[in-house]
């Protein structure tokens, strides 16, 4: 069995004028931060307008370990280069896996390209990046992805397999495997 994941599972994919760059082991995070006006009525209590919402996304762990990682890495920085003194932004898709339906975002670049390496010596980086919408959202989407049910088991010491997903506690036994 398996959750149904909300705002889709996958990697993190840019584009801008024709160019993509696409990593899809990288790790994909929205934040809807509302935007609101509140002042305090004369009664001493509050009123609020909540306008609609911030949103910000994050693609973290997106690395450069593979032999071809580094086309990635080469398409995104020219994307990056492209917005270098125009008014422009990037499409970002945080959560892109190229089958469900994805929420994309036209946004601004709102941190450094700063790749880390994973180890002293010469096995691969890492980069995460943050980026903030050009428009306010007046909703949060509420698309899902693995709708189909999966079958995440582990196998125990006597061969037999069981359910890897405890949902009473929220935890998946480690080494799961999916089985068809």
């Amino acid at each position: 069995m398996a959750a149904r994941i909300l705002l889709n599972f996958g990697g993190c994919k840019f584009e801008k004028d024709g160019v993509t760059a696409t990593f899809s082991g990288g790790k994909g995070i929205f934040e809807f931060s509302p935007i609101q006006f509140r002042r305090r009525k004369a009664n001493g209590g509050w009123a609020n307008k909540l306008k609609g919402y911030d949103v910000k996304s994050s693609c973290t762990e997106l690395y450069n370990i593979e032999s071809t990682d580094y086309e990635q890495y080469q398409a995104l920085a020219n994307i990056l280069t492209a917005l270098i003194g125009v008014d422009e932004t990037v499409t970002v898709t945080p959560r892109f896996d190229g089958i469900e339906e994805t929420n994309s975002y036209e946004c601004f670049l709102d941190s450094s390209f700063k790749p880390e390496d994973l180890h002293r010596v010469k096995i691969g980086q890492v980069v995460g990046l943050n980026f903030i919408a050009k428009d306010m959202s007046i909703q949060i989407p509420t698309n899902i992805s693995d709708v189909e049910t999966k079958n995440w088991v582990f196998e125990t010491s006597d061969g037999t397999q069981e359910n890897a997903v405890f949902e009473t506690s929220n935890t998946v036994q480690e080494n799961a495997i999916f089985k068809e």
